[in-house]
Parts: structure tokens; C-alpha cells; sequence
């Protein structure tokens, strides 16, 4: 979002009226230093270009946009923000899904179908490596459409290879020299501060003083304000002001303003005890009341920081020795606040390391109880050797974070060096809760290793020597609730105990309950209880994001309730809200979800993609998700995106790849048998859904009827409605495939009646060979079937009540010609209309003639309708 201009802001014509040339420019670019008012000058544009009715998206970058995919993920973010309203969803859907390398073309293209004007600003541009910038945005400025203006905001010179290929009047460069005050702006500023009595002379000394600069020019009014009587030249630099300043103040105030500065934060109890004040309360009032460059930086009024500039200045004002004196005492009263992240951060900034590894010990495990654990495995890097010797409680929470953080590799080998000081020790043995508490991160490794069976076992048997360990307790029973949930013990599952929350402190126990949450909604998404799911993965979110806020939790917290949500968003056939999700959550998602969750993130933003038509970003997700698979050693992951791929390729026509995916499936399930006779095994159903898919494509490759048949009385057996669904949509397939006409009936029957129910219609539309399903459903309401029954059709394939209609009618009309069923053919393959004109030797121009003549034949308002009456007619 743009930064919010303050109710001081001088306005400035000169450089304001500057968005009219901007309009013309498809490249601006607005440059200094910091304090010369870049970012408001260019949110000034941002109101104006909203104004003149253009679309405006804005994206502020940091170190952490460190990588082009990264980057242009953003950009496409904040366009989606920006333009809601004004692009269709429809064309900039497209633009978020798609991997990064072609997220710059695709923006591009979907920018110039729309002839309105639109300006997208980069700001802090200088945060990222000029060479991620050259290869996020060289394509999008190289190729921009005229309707497209880019502004870009940094302290540094734009790399010279995006200027390359633009023509010197596409190209507007704001520097220092044009945004320093000129004398009458100065005088402005300085009459709206309520400084009449300043004369002329006065003014000029300072802006000749102040060269212009902003930043120097606040510091300035400042000292104005305290000045004695009389007239006084000013220093010239912005440190000269910031020291006159200080001057000004009180010895006393002046010599506390720098201690303050010593921490990115405080409040009136901290800044009592760094400075001495007998009163922390009174002593932000006067700096507040001397407009000392304070800002708050909380709701609540409570915390406060300096401006970064001013910060800066104080601490140089600081001996080394007074930083470090300054910076132990913050961190002494961090931690007895139990403020650890501050507390840590002062102890490093001050050489203090051995503070800082006790306090680590000491709220180690606190942190990854609140979900911090990505701070703890920075301090770990940052303290790596001096952590070597670090008792074994501290190295058990470091090994529960990694685990969390799915480096599971890491987490075994500092367990087993817990393990083995402690065997060494004597002490490792089953009366201990320490032996316990290994026993139980073990468990939680086993169930991230896909191992939920042993996993559910050890969790159990650890549960009782661990009462008196409440998180520990809370994370067993999710442990125990995964193993239910995979073998579909639904009782079982809904028999685990709630989380545990002691008294007072439900914070420490939030990451609990969004897992917990969360196991509980994908139990519901396995049943086809679409409502349920979506209702509980929203207050998963809304405890993530209400307690969350305060505690600073891990953003994986949102990613994992989100990413399921996504999912069913997806099912449900709401691809707008299923895109949003996907996109805000995707690479948090990767980072740190479980297997379940990384899983449903790849073949949600798969079938989202390939439903935009972009099936090649639909491949470049899988091939993403099967790296990751791959790495966290997580078979069932890539039998998952094995049958995703074998869609993917059916739709592409690639018949050789979808059965080398059918067969690496097969190969999957026999080196992971069923647990027993009568459990529904996930490799099977993955392996029999491939082959119904790739012999009702028209394969040669004979799928296993009766073992799908059997597997889908398994899936009813065992409530998964999911698996029901698409074992019986698929078997209604093979079944139509081969003549079976009343075995295919009655799949597709089953198929729609849980459809309905659970409203997963998408299952439907993403079935590869869906025309047959089109023909079938055709086929069906001319059948003795019920009301209800064809009244399910005609909702869930729309397609199909076209297609039994129109095939009555064309059996009366005239017959097409030889040209238009030849474009009708090239229309059902997914021919546009230049593609269709090269092909067949004639202009687009007659193309769109002979459409026009097809359309009134069949009677029909669309490509679509043309290309499914064509097929049932037998047109083609």
C-alpha cells in the first residue's frame, strides 16, 4: 500500500503537476538519498493517477525480496491489489499463478488488452540486487505496453540495462536536484509552521544552510524554535542540525535521548531505566511535545521508536562503551520482562554472548511453543560455535525448532547427541522426563516422515509420563489425531482430547491450536463436508492472525489453515478466493507445511492454472512440488503430484508421459502395500484413478475395473467421499469408454449425487476426457432416470443439457459445409481464430464469417456450445 500522507505535508505543485509527464513516460525514475521526500512525492503521484481515473498498484521491496521469482511474485500481489477493481479477475488470475520466469510476460500481456491507463511504482527499489531487478523487470520495461507507465523509487542510480532498450522521451529521471525545497517552498514550509516572525534574510541563510534537503529542513524548524533572540546562520549539514538541536535541548534531555537510542524500541519503563529519568511517562511527553522525531508503533500508544535518521545520529553520539553499557542494561530488562527477542538482539549488538545463550536457554523452548522457532534457528546460526557446548535442554528445543521447520535432518542429529551426553551421564533412561520428551520429538519426526502409524503408537505410549508438559502433551495429541485421520478412523480421531491450554497463557499454546484446527479440517475436506472444513480453517486463520499479531508467531501459522482453505475454495469451483489464498500463502506453505499441506498448495495452484489455460505453469508447480517431495523424502507427496501430472498431460495430449506417470504410480504402491486388507490405501487409489484416466483418453492400457470398483466400496466404507467421488466419476469413464452403458450410468449417478452433497463440483470439471462425461450425462437424461436425478445433471454439467438438446435439433437443419466442419473441428482442439486461418490457407476475416454461420446453424451463442453440439451431433 502506499504510505499515508501526514496532515502536515506541504504540498508541491512544481513537482506534483509532474504526473502529466509521467502519463507520457513508460519509465520514471525517482532518485536520492534518504530525507528528501521520495516516497511521499511519488504517493502524491499515486492520488493523482487514481484522479485522473487510472488504475494504480504500488509495492514497497525490502532485502527480503532477494530473488526474481520472489519479486515478481509481489508485483503480481500488488497489481491484483491495485486493479481489482478495474482488470477483470479472469485475466489476472493467470498473471498469479504462473511461475516467476514467466509471471513479467504474462503481466504484460493482460495490461495491454485493457487500453486504460495504468502505473505501477516500485519503491525502495535500492533494497534489492541490481541484478534481481535486471531479471524481474528487463522483459516487463523493454516490452511495456503504452498504457503502461513504471515508477521507481530508491537512493540509487536504476541499473543501466533497463534504460537499454527505451527511447530517451520514454524515460523521466527526478533526481536530487529537482526534489530539494526551493526558496519559495521553504519559506511555505516555514509560514506553516507557524514561523511568521522569520524574515527574508533568515529564510535564505536557511536554505543555503539546509541545501533544500527535507529531512534537514524539519531538523531545522526544530532549532528555529528554540532559538534565542536574533538572527543565527545554520549549519550546512543534516548531522550539524541534529547536533545544534541537541544543544538546544536540556544537558539533561540531551544526554538521555541517545541511550534511548540505543534500542529500536521502548516504552516509558524501559526508557526510565536507560536514562535515569524519575519518571519514563514525563520524559516521552517532553520528547513528544518537542517533536523529536518520535514515532509510536503500537495500537495500544504504549512502544515507541525515533526516526531512523535521528536514531542513527544519537548512537554516533555514543562511546563504544556507552553503547555497549546502554545496550546490557536494555537487554537485563527485556529479559526480566521476558521480552527475549529484544533481549537476545541487544546481548549480540553488545559482544554480550554469553548473556545471550542463557538467555536462549532459558525461553528456548517458550519460543517454539509460540511458534518462534524460526528466531531461534537464527540465533543458532548467528551463535553456531558458541553454542557447541549448550546444555541438552537447550539442544532439544533447538532440535523440536528444526523439526517444526521441517530440517528434519538437523533435529535427528542434535537429538541424538542429547541422547547419547545424556546415555553418558546415566541419566537417559524411562524414569526421566527428558527420556520422555526425546521419545516424543522422535514421534513428531515420524509423523512429518509420513510415518503416521508408528508415529500414532509412540505418541501414545509417551502421553502419560508427560502430564505435566502441556505443550508437549498438545503436539502427541495432534501426532495421535494425524495417525487417525490417515487410516480414516474417524471415531478414533474425533475422540482426541482438546488442546490443552494452562491458565493465563493461551499464547504459548496457539501453535497447538491451529494445528490441531487444522487436522480438523482436513478430516472434514476427506468427508465432503465442504461447510464444515471452510468453517473451521477460517477460525484457524482467525486465531492465527488475532493472537498471532501481538506474539509475532511464525507466518506458517496462516500458511497451513490457508493453503487447505484454498483447497476447498478450489473444490468448490470459487477460484477467485482459491487463487487469493494460494497466492498470499504459497511460499510459506512450501517452507513449512507438514506433508499434507505442501502437497494440497502444489495441486491447488496446478488445477487453479490449468484452469486458466497456462498448463505449462501448471507443470512448472508440479515440477516445483516434486523437487520438494523429493528432498523431504515423501513418497505419498509424489504419488499425489504423480496423478496431478498424468491430468496435466492427458489435457496436453502428451499419451506417452501420462503413462510413464501411470506407471511410476504403479511402482509407488507396490513398495507401499496396504496396512491390512480392508484399509483404503491412498497409493492404490492414486494408482487405479491414473489408469481409469489414461484408458478413458483412449490409451492402450486396460485399467483395473473391478480393483477401482472395490476400492470405491472401500471409500464409502471408510467415509471418504473425496476418493468416492473420483473413483466413481472415473469408473462412469472406462465404463462409457467400453459400451457398458448401464454400469456407466450408475457411476456417474453415485458420482453426482456426493457432487452435490459435498460441493465439490470441480472434481468433475477437472476429469481429463471430460467430453465423454458430457456425452454420458447426454446419454442419461434421455434414460429412465428421476426428477431429481436429471435435475443434478443439468446443474453439475451444464454441458450436457446443451449437448442432448442440440442433437435433437441438428438432425433437422441443414448440414454444414466441408469448410465449417473443418473449423469446427480446429475449434474444438483449442484453435484461436489467426491460428485457424493459417492453417486452413484463408483470412481471419472469413474465420470469423464462417463462426457467424455456424453459430446461427446449431443455434448456439458460443465456441464451447458449438464444438460440444458438433461432437454429439457427430459433426466431428
Amino acid at each position: 500500500m502506499p504510505p499515508r500522507r501526514g496532515r502536515g505535508t506541504l504540498p508541491r505543485p512544481r513537482l506534483e503537476q509532474l504526473i502529466e509527464q509521467i502519463a507520457h513516460a513508460t519509465l520514471t525514475v525517482l532518485k536520492a538519498p534518504p530525507g528528501f521526500g521520495k516516497s511521499t512525492l511519488a504517493s502524491a503521484w499515486a492520488q493523482a493517477a487514481l484522479a485522473r481515473g487510472a488504475r494504480v498498484a504500488w509495492l514497497t521491496l525490502d532485502e527480503t525480496d532477494a530473488t526474481p521469482e520472489r519479486l515478481l511474485l509481489h508485483v503480481a500481489a500488488a497489481v491484483q491489489r491495485g486493479f481489482k477493481d478495474d482488470l477483470e479477475q479472469d485475466l489476472i488470475k493467470d498473471l498469479l499463478l504462473l511461475p516467476g520466469d514467466q509471471l513479467g510476460i504474462l503481466l504484460l500481456n493482460e495490461l495491454e488488452r485493457s487500453s486504460q491507463s495504468s502505473f505501477l511504482f516500485i519503491d525502495d527499489y535500492h533494497s534489492v540486487p541490481p541484478q534481481v531487478l535486471i531479471s524481474a523487470f528487463d522483459q516487463i520495461i523493454r516490452y511495456a505496453p503504452d498504457n503502461l507507465h513504471l515508477v521507481f523509487c530508491g537512493r540509487s542510480d536504476l541499473p543501466p540495462t533497463l534504460y537499454a532498450h527505451l527511447y530517451s522521451d520514454a524515460c523521466l529521471e527526478i533526481d536530487v536536484g529537482q526534489l530539494r525545497f526551493d526558496l519559495d517552498e521553504t519559506r511555505d514550509l516555514l509560514l506553516r509552521s507557524g514561523l511568521e516572525a522569520v524574515d527574508a534574510g533568515e529564510v535564505l541563510d536557511l536554505h543555503n544552510a539546509t541545501e533544500g534537503w527535507i529531512a534537514a529542513l524539519r531538523a531545522s524548524l526544530l532549532s528555529l524554535r528554540q532559538r534565542p533572540a536574533g538572527s543565527m546562520r545554520l549549519p550546512k549539514s543534516i548531522s550539524g542540525l541534529l547536533d545544534e538541536l541537541l544543544e538546544r535541548l536540556p544537558i539533561e534531555l540531551a544526554g538521555q535521548l541517545p541511550r534511548l537510542a540505543t534500542v529500536e524500541r521502548f516504552n516509558a519503563t524501559l526508557a526510565q531505566a536507560l536514562t535515569g529519568h524519575p519518571n519514563g511517562h514525563a520524559l516521552i511527553e517532553d520528547i513528544e511535545r518537542l517533536q523529536l522525531f518520535l514515532t509510536g508503533i503500537d495500537d495500544a500508544g504504549e512502544w515507541f521508536s525515533f526516526h531512523p535518521l535521528f536514531r542513527e545520529h544519537l548512537c554516533r553520539r555514543l562511546q563504544a562503551d556507552e553503547l555497549n553499557t546502554s545496550l546490557r542494561c536494555a537487554a537485563q530488562w527485556f529479559a526480566a520482562e521476558q521480552l527475549w527477542t529484544d533481549a537476545v538482539r541487544c546481548a549480540l549488538a553488545a559482544g554480550d554472548n554469553d548473556s545471550a545463550q542463557k538467555w536462549i536457554t532459558h525461553c528456548a523452548i517458550m519460543l517454539v511453543e509460540r511458534a518462534d522457532f524460526i528466531i531461534l534457528l537464527d540465533w543458532q546460526r548467528q551463535l553456531q560455535d558458541h553454542l557447541l557446548q549448550s546444555p541438552p535442554q537447550l539442544k532439544l528445543a533447538l532440535a523440536w525448532a528444526s523439526g517444526l521447520a521441517m530440517t528434519r535432518s538437523n533435529s535427528r542429529q542434535l537429538l541424538d547427541e542429547v541422547k547419547a551426553e545424556w546415555t553418558e551421564l546415566q541419566r537417559f533412561h524411562e524414569q526421566d522426563d527428558l527420556y520422555w520428551e526425546c521419545q516424543a520429538l522422535h514421534a513428531m519426526l515420524l509423523a512429518l516422515d509420513d510415518q503416521v502409524e508408528i508415529a500414532g503408537r509412540l505418541a501414545e505410549q509417551c502421553l502419560p509420563h508427560l502430564k505435566d508438559h502441556p505443550w508437549i502433551c498438545n503436539t502427541l495429541q495432534c501426532v495421535v489425531g494425524y495417525g487417525h485421520l490417515g487410516a480414516c478412523r474417524w471415531e478414533a480421531f474425533y475422540s482426541v482430547p482438546p488442546t490443552i491450554c494452562a491458565p493465563l497463557e493461551r499464547s504459548r499454546y496457539l501453535a497447538n491450536q491451529v494445528y490441531r484446527l487444522t487436522l480438523m479440517g482436513l478430516a472434514e475436506i476427506l468427508q465432503g463436508r465442504f461447510s464444515q472444513a471452510a468453517a473451521i480453517l477460517e477460525e484457524a486463520l482467525r486465531c492465527s492472525s488475532r493472537e498471532g499479531r501481538e506474539q509475532n508467531q511464525a507466518p506458517v501459522l496462516r500458511a497451513i489453515p490457508a493453503s487447505f482453505l484454498a483447497n476447498v475454495r478450489y473444490l468448490q469451483g470459487r477460484l477467485d478466493e482459491a487463487a487469493r489464498l494460494s497466492l498470499e500463502n504459497i511460499e510459506i506453505a512450501k517452507l513449512g507445511g507438514f506433508l499434507d499441506c505442501a502437497a494440497s498448495v502444489f495441486v491447488t495452484a496446478s488445477g487453479l492454472s490449468s484452469n486458466r489455460g497456462s498448463l505449462q505453469g501448471a507443470r512448472s508447480f508440479l515440477e516445483d512440488g516434486e523437487r520438494l517431495a523429493q528432498t523431504r523424502q515423501w513418497p505419498r507427496m509424489q504419488a499425489q503430484l504423480l496423478l496431478e501430472r498424468t491430468r496435466i498431460s492427458l489435457l496436453e495430449h502428451k499419451h506417452h508421459e501420462a503413462l510413464a506417470c501411470a506407471q511410476q504410480l504403479e511402482a509407488l504402491q507396490v513398495g507401499h502395500p496396504p496396512q491390512t486388507s480392508d484399509s483404503l490405501d491412498e497409493y492404490q487409489c492414486l494408482a487405479s484413478l491414473a489408469g481409469l484416466w489414461c484408458e478413458a483418453a483412449g490409451l492402450s492400457r486396460q485399467a483395473d475395473l473391478a480393483m477401482a470398483e472395490h476400492l470405491g466400496r472401500l471409500a464409502m466404507h471408510h467415509n471418504h467421499r473425496l476418493m468416492q467421488i473420483r473413483l466413481a466419476s472415473s469408473r462412469a469413464l472406462v465404463c462409457w469408454q467400453r459400451q457398458q452403458t448401464n454400469s456407466a450410468l450408475k457411476s456417474l449417478l453415485e458420482a453426482c449425487s456426493l457432487v452435490e452433497a459435498t460441493g465439490a463440483r470441480q472434481l468433475l470439471a477437472d476429469l481429463p476426457a471430460s467430453e465423454h462425461l458430457q456425452k454420458l450425462a447426454a446419454y442419461a437424461l434421455q434414460q429412465d432416470i428421476s426428477q431429481s436425478e436429471k435435475a443434478q445433471l443439468r446443474q453439475l454439467l451444464p454441458g450436457a443439457v446443451s449437448a442432448n438438446q442440440l442433437a435433437s435439433q441438428l438432425r433437422t437443419t441443414i448440414s454444414l459445409t466441408s469448410k465449417e466442419r473443418n473449423v469446427l473441428k480446429l475449434v474444438a482442439e483449442g484453435k484461436s481464430n489467426k491460428e485457424m486461418a493459417k492453417l486452413l490457407g484463408i483470412t481471419p476475416e472469413t474465420i470469423k464469417s464462417h463462426m457467424k454461420n455456424i453459430f446461427g446453424k446449431l443455434n448456439v451463442d458460443s465456441r464451447a456450445q458449438a464444438a460440444v453440439a458438433a461432437k454429439a451431433s457427430g459433426f466431428i
